[in-house]
This record gives structure tokens, C-alpha cells and sequence, in this order.
């Protein structure tokens, strides 16, 4: 786990604990209530992102700290698309919670099952936020390990200790 950079695996916990308790509430709204289905993407959206975690911390394990297989640019585009995929449920489930929620106070006050959806409400934007953090962070030091390996001598030091390659010089 050292091969991650430090606010990695405290984010990737945090968030695997705030979306596992609202897949919890919006499963209970699905189930016990017969909400709108488009709240089906969380399942969806969660069983993306489980693997992606564990994917994840699996190649942390056994890569080194920088390792290019660990902050690849698959593996942060991933992090965006899964950033994306729970910016999209929080938006959905704010969307039919006020669609619920005006529907209820038209008829005289917020039913139970308008309750099971304000309690996944608030935490959605968590995970979302989690991710997005989470894929910035991946970014950057992809960016700053590539920025160290341009630095890096390609070829074992000779008696010679500098030299310049006239081709990669500009030309005004």
C-alpha cells in the first residue's frame, strides 16, 4: 500500500464507505417505496466503481512508489469516468427527490418515502466529490512523476558530464 500517494487510501476508504451507505438508502427507497426507476444507476455506478477501488489498491500492492501501471492514463480516466458516473447520481437522485418532495407537499405533508430519499440525498454528493478529489490527485502525480523521469540521465554516466544534442536545440 506504500505505492500510493499518501491522500489516496484515505479517500478511497472514505468513499467506498459513504457510496456503500448510499446504495443502502437508495436500495431501501427502491425497494420499500417504488421510486422512480432511473434510480437504478446507482447499482450500476457502484458495481463500476467496487472494481475500480479494488483494482486499484491490487496494483498498489504489488507495484513500487511511481510505478507508470499504477498512475497510468487508463486508470485516471477511469477515476474521471467514475467522478462523472457519481455526479450523474447525485444530480438524478436531487432531481426526483424535489420532483417527490413537491409532488408530497401539494397533497399535505413529506410521506416516508420522500425521507428515504433526503438521507441519500445529502450523502451522494460525497462520493461524487471523493472521486473527482481523488482523480485530481491521481493526475497531478502522474503529472509530477513524469516531470521527474524527463530529468532522469537516460545513459550510465561517462567521463564526459555534460553534453548537448544540437537537434533539440530551438532555432530562432
Amino acid at each position: 500500500m506504500h505505492s500510493l500517494p499518501y491522500p489516496l487510501v484515505p479517500l478511497i476508504s472514505a468513499s467506498l464507505g459513504v457510496s456503500t451507505l448510499t446504495l443502502i438508502f437508495v436500495l431501501v427507497a427502491l425497494i420499500n417505496a417504488g421510486v422512480n426507476p432511473i434510480l437504478w444507476i446507482f447499482p450500476a455506478s457502484y458495481a463500476l466503481t467496487v472494481p475500480y477501488y479494488a483494482i486499484m489498491l491490487i496494483t498498489a500492492y504489488f507495484e513500487f512508489r511511481g510505478s507508470s501501471r499504477l498512475l497510468s492514463i487508463y486508470s485516471i480516466v477511469s477515476a474521471f469516468v467514475c467522478a462523472l458516473l457519481w455526479t450523474s447520481c447525485s444530480v438524478c437522485l436531487l432531481t426526483i427527490t424535489i420532483m417527490e418532495g413537491k409532488e408530497d407537499t401539494e397533497v399535505g405533508g413529506l410521506r416516508k418515502d420522500t425521507w428515504l430519499l433526503i438521507v441519500p440525498c445529502v450523502s451522494c454528493p460525497v462520493p461524487a466529490s471523493l472521486m473527482w478529489i481523488i482523480a485530481e490527485v491521481m493526475r497531478r502525480e502522474r503529472k509530477k512523476i513524469l516531470y521527474a523521469l524527463k530529468w532522469r540521465p537516460v545513459a550510465p554516466q561517462s567521463s564526459q558530464t555534460w553534453s548537448v544534442s544540437l537537434s533539440s536545440v530551438n532555432r530562432i
